[in-house]
C-alpha cells in the first residue's frame, strides 16, 4: 500500500470510530488502538441477537425522578452497546434486522441559496428528530471544508450545545485532514456521508430527544477508502425546529458497517425517507 493510500485509510478511520489513536503496521493494515475518551472505559453491553427485534424506546414518564435537565442528563450519558473496533470495516450485509423501518418525515424547507444550510422544517416528533440530526451529519460529514461546517454547527447548534472543537463532526473531519494533510494532497480529497440505520435512543417529554444515525463514511485521494460512522446527539425542540441541545455530548454509539450483523446486534434499524 502506498503512502497515499496508507495515510487515507488512517483518516477515514479516525472519522469513522472517532478514535484517538491508530497505528500502521507493516504491509499497510489498520490496528485500532483506542475508541473516544467519552466511551473508552464503558462496559460491553449484552445487546441482542442478530435476529431479535429490538423495541422502540420509550419516553421518559413525567413521575420519573429529577429535574427534566436531570432527566435529561441521564438518558444522554447512559452507555450504549459496545462493539470492536473491527465492526466499523467495510463486511457482509445481512437479512436480519433490529426492529421495524424506521420512517424518516420530509424537510419542508431544502437547501437553498440564503437559507439554512441543511435541510429542515422536520416534525416535533422523534422521527422528525432523527430526520433533523441525519440532514446534519450529512452536511457537515461530506464537507472537507472546516468553515463550512462550522456554519453547519452555528445553525444547528443551541446556546450551551457540545462546543464546535468537540462536535463529532469537526473533530472528525478536522483530524481526518491533518492526516492526510502529510501526504502533501490534502486539499484534494473529497468525503461523503449518508445514513442508512438510525436509533431513537429516547424522549423526555415532546421537545427532547436523544437520536442517533449510522452511515457509511467514504473519502477519496487517490483511492476511495470506506467506514462505518455512528454518532448520537440532544436534539431539543425550540423556535419551530429542532436544535441539537444544550449539555455535553451524549454517550458514543455503537460504531458499525451498516447492514451488518455487528449492527443489528448495537440495535440500529434501517430508515427510509418518507
Amino acid at each position: 500500500m502506498n503512502q497515499r493510500k496508507r495515510n487515507l485509510a488512517v483518516a477515514v478511520l479516525v472519522v469513522a470510530v472517532g478514535v484517538v489513536l491508530l497505528l500502521v503496521v507493516a504491509g499497510g493494515m489498520l490496528v485500532l488502538r483506542a475508541l473516544t475518551d467519552d466511551d473508552k472505559d464503558q462496559p460491553v453491553a449484552a445487546g441482542p441477537t442478530v435476529s431479535a427485534a429490538v423495541p422502540a424506546p420509550a419516553a421518559v414518564p413525567a413521575t420519573a425522578t429529577g429535574s427534566v435537565r436531570e432527566q435529561q442528563d441521564a438518558l444522554a450519558e447512559e452507555p450504549m452497546f459496545k462493539l470492536p473496533p473491527s465492526a466499523v470495516e467495510p463486511q457482509p450485509l445481512v437479512a436480519e434486522t433490529a426492529g421495524p423501518t424506521i420512517v424518516l418525515p420530509k424537510a419542508a424547507q431544502t437547501v437553498v441559496v440564503g437559507g439554512p444550510p441543511v435541510a429542515t422544517g422536520f416534525p416535533q416528533t422523534p422521527e422528525g428528530a432523527l430526520a433533523q440530526l441525519a440532514a446534519i451529519e450529512e452536511s457537515a460529514l461530506s464537507s472537507t471544508d472546516l468553515q463550512r461546517i462550522e456554519e453547519i454547527y452555528r445553525w444547528a447548534a443551541a446556546p450551551g450545545a457540545v462546543e464546535l472543537r468537540q462536535w463529532h463532526p469537526y473533530s472528525g473531519i478536522s483530524t481526518f485532514l491533518e492526516h492526510v494533510g502529510d501526504s502533501g494532497a490534502g486539499r484534494t480529497v473529497s468525503a461523503s456521508y449518508q445514513v442508512v440505520q438510525g436509533q431513537i435512543k429516547g424522549q423526555v417529554g415532546g421537545d427532547f430527544v436523544v437520536a442517533c444515525v449510522l452511515g457509511e463514511f467514504a473519502a477519496t485521494l487517490t483511492v476511495t477508502e470506506r467506514g462505518g460512522f455512528g454518532d448520537c446527539q440532544r436534539m431539543s425542540w425550540n423556535d419551530g425546529r429542532w436544535w441539537i441541545g444544550a449539555g455535553s455530548q451524549p454517550a458514543q454509539a455503537p460504531m458499525a458497517w451498516p447492514g451488518s450483523a455487528d449492527a443489528v446486534r448495537a440495535g440500529w434499524r434501517v430508515v427510509s425517507r418518507g
